[in-house]
């Protein structure tokens, strides 16, 4: 079976995505809501054949888009048994073919115009830099699942709250001649693995962080680390970016990022809001039962396309207790929006904050690294730290034992029944009001979608 796109009048682009099931759906979010603006365009989106089943499950489930089979009808999906985005766009460029590895069907670009724009993950920095060299022409524009306070915290600078100026400071290295032969991300890795001081870190919202809050966690450094040269070339490479975030979760935040890009980098930054599914009340799925007397928990082990696997004590101790269950895979946004929930155990990452918003959830967060500290902080009050932790910023007493830990667990869930937790519960509600504002029709979010595929399409 083969499938001829045809040429008229559309604009035609392209979105490399990577393995990671968080980032595939927002992704596939932001394609759906350009589209939807403007059906004349056509996507070619390269995504890993592992994920593509359970995607197709998730954007059904979704409000974004509708209806819900526009994701099907609209896009021209290429799933690849293993994700080969240079050959693909080689063929695509080269007016050849492509097969998806899923239906059998054969996708002709013979007759299409090569793409005008690249939308391509942070994380997918090594793609980025074949299509600049191979169609210099071609807008670029990088899609981050993630908050304007974790970009500043990352690679802004000082006064933005940015924690090492470590772009500045590493390029300073090369320009010395003090390199040694190393790269720049082993020379960034050298900088940003210098002792935390408990320096301040002025987050425009004013968020409370110091330094070694933002890695909470034994073994978090190396996740930040590999981000660093990642952004560093996105941002390089990039016409534009994309933030899944909104004014209404970071005022501040986003304000001094945009300022910052396109007073000084001369790139603009749009923001589409978090790419999960938000209406005017939290959706509430059907009890398949009668509520019962006690509360659930709801804790996601995973944040890729599989479950990360539990500690063997633990999972020993779910299984025998006789009250709960460990999956591969849940519907994520279904849990949370059963009438049962009682509260999500999260590591606050971007996609599970925002759902868990939309669905007016309270989280317990238990961030271990990049952008989940931050974006933990921007939603509680008091944390706890790891092994060696000293007081954050936010207060509180910290231990890091695992009798403490426990202590502090129990102390929480007997807190968010009471008066503490309807605080907490109608703060969070107005939170979710703001960021409904901005996803609505002729809000921030919709305002930014359509300047940015007018970018995407201009001349170079």
């Amino acid at each position: 079976m083969s499938a001829t796109i045809s040429s008229e009048k559309f604009k035609h682009f392209l979105l490399a995505t990577i393995p990671a099931l968080g980032h595939i759906r927002a992704e596939a979010g932001i394609v759906c809501e350009l589209v939807k603006l403007d059906p004349r365009l056509t996507f070619a989106v390269l995504i890993p054949k592992a994920v593509a089943p359970v995607l197709v499950q998730e954007l059904e489930k979704s409000s974004k888009p509708k209806p819900s089979n526009t994701f099907q009808k609209l896009l021209k999906t290429l799933q690849k048994e293993t994700l080969e985005p240079r050959k693909a766009y080689q063929s695509i460029i080269r007016r050849g073919s492509l097969t998806c590895t899923v239906t059998g069907i054969v996708f002709n670009y013979q007759h299409i115009v090569a793409p005008c724009a690249v939308y391509f993950d942070m994380f997918a920095p090594g793609f980025a830099p074949y299509v600049k060299e191979t169609t210099p022409n071609v807008k670029m524009i990088n899609i981050r699942i993630t908050t304007s306070g974790f970009i500043l915290l990352l690679y802004g600078k000082e006064e933005h709250g940015g924690m090492f100026n470590w772009d500045a400071q590493t390029k300073a290295v090369f320009e010395k001649g003090e390199d040694g032969g190393r790269t720049f991300g082993e020379v960034a890795d050298d900088i940003r693995n210098k002792p935390f001081t408990g320096k301040f870190l002025p987050n425009p919202d004013s968020v409370k962080l110091y330094d070694y809050e933002s890695e909470p966690q034994v073994g978090g450094r190396g996740a930040v680390s590999m981000l660093m040269p990642a952004l560093q070339l996105a941002t390089q490479l990039a016409d534009a970016s994309i933030t899944t975030t909104t004014c209404g979760f970071e005022p501040e935040s986003t304000k001094v990022l945009q300022d910052w890009y396109e007073g000084e980098l001369g790139k603009k930054v749009f923001n589409f809001g978090p790419l999960v599914p938000f209406s005017a009340a939290p959706y509430k799925a059907p009890p398949v039962a009668a509520p019962g007397p006690f509360k659930p928990i709801y804790d996601c082990l995973g944040s890729n396309s599989a479950k990360s696997p539990p500690n063997p004590e633990l999972e020993k101790t779910i299984k025998e207790s006789g009250v709960g269950l460990i999956v591969d895979y849940v519907p994520q946004r279904d849990i949370l929006a059963h009438p049962s929930l009682g509260s999500f155990l999260s590591h606050s990452g971007n996609n599970s904050l925002f759902e868990s918003i939309a669905a007016g959830v309270l989280n317990v967060f238990w961030p271990f690294a990049a952008d989940q500290p931050i974006d933990a902080a921007y939603m509680t009050e008091v944390v706890r730290l790891g092994e060696g932790a000293k007081p954050p910023a936010r207060g509180g007493k910290v231990e890091g034992t695992p009798a403490a830990v426990a202590a502090e667990f129990k102390q929480v869930l007997s807190e968010i029944k009471g008066a503490f937790g309807e605080r907490k519960r109608e703060n969070l509600m107005a939170l979710r009001q703001e960021i409904f504002d901005a996803l609505k029709e002729g809000g921030e979010a919709q305002k930014d979608m359509r300047p940015c595929s007018q970018l995407s399409c201009r001349e170079a």
